[in-house]
């Protein structure tokens, strides 16, 4: 929720004109955020480094959204933040910690991305082979059959799109592809058949 202060606007969590620095979103009218730098540089000395100090400069403009920016924010200063609602979103608070370095951060949000998954489990199972979590890859696969989702996903090895091929890294796809091992038809027709193939897969090495 966002709310007029001194004629801009603020997210009310992060109103409290006493801290000492300033976060601008991206968006057409942007949203700010009062925050402490010395729990920014906790979490990235990058950004840290990026910010200007209130009384001296004003706000320090980021390429992010105002709601990826919550979510970074909610997962530093909220130590039971609220769970994860749009993968749009979390996506885009990945970047943002991608972008400055703030891993701790990264890892708490991928850590939480349950509530998410069944949003895009191509794209999640992808992300969890470049940190190699196998966990989430076998949870993002279990939910890969509902409701008919199969965008993205390659059935078989003769299927494969270069640009989907891409995406996972190589043990990740081969392992995937290994656990299928069933017609491409079934696949798509039977989600209980995604809980088998969860729980065969393991990275190809």
């Amino acid at each position: 929720m966002a709310a007029k202060s001194s004629e801009i606007m603020v997210r009310v969590r992060y109103s409290d004109t006493s801290k000492d620095s300033i976060i601008g979103s991206s968006d057409e009218v942007p949203i700010y955020f009062y925050v402490d730098r010395y729990m920014i540089r906790s979490a990235s000395e990058l950004l840290s480094d990026t910010l200007n100090i209130k009384n001296h400069f004003g706000a320090t403009h980021i390429p992010f959204k105002a709601d990826a920016i919550t979510c970074f924010l909610n997962q530093l200063y909220d130590p039971n933040p609220p769970p994860l609602e749009r993968w749009r979103v979390v996506k885009e608070a990945l970047e943002l910690c991608q972008t400055y370095q703030a891993g701790i951060i990264g890892e708490l949000i991928r850590s939480s991305l349950r509530p998410v998954i069944d949003q895009a489990p191509w794209e999640i199972f992808c992300l969890a082979s470049i940190f190699n979590d196998v966990r989430l890859a076998r949870k993002a696969t279990k939910l890969m059959g509902r409701n008919g989702y199969t965008s993205g996903i390659p059935l078989a090895l003769e299927t494969i799109y270069l640009e989907d091929a891409a995406q996972p890294t190589l043990a990740y796809l081969l392992g995937l592809l290994k656990a299928i091992e069933m017609d491409r038809s079934q696949i798509i027709a039977r989600y209980s058949q995604w809980n088998n193939v969860a729980k065969q897969f393991s990275p190809l090495t």
